[in-house]
């Protein structure tokens, strides 16, 4: 099996964040009268480290 590069592991734990950030809103948004406080935390603080590792993330086509 070949080794990951620095780049493609990177790559991928930012796209486990990135999902897990997805997760977390669509969790907020449909469930809008339970008490989500650690969610709307955690999701805060992911949407934070993203901006701080990845900039610029890539758009796929929609806005956001």
């Amino acid at each position: 099996m070949a080794e990951r590069t620095p780049e493609s592991k990177r790559a991928r734990r930012l796209g486990m964040l990135r999902r897990r950030a997805e997760h977390l809103q669509r969790r907020i948004v449909e469930n809008p009268s339970r008490n989500l406080t650690y969610d709307v935390a955690e999701l805060g603080a992911l949407r934070w480290a993203l901006g701080e590792l990845d900039p610029q993330p890539k758009s796929k086509g929609g806005a956001t």
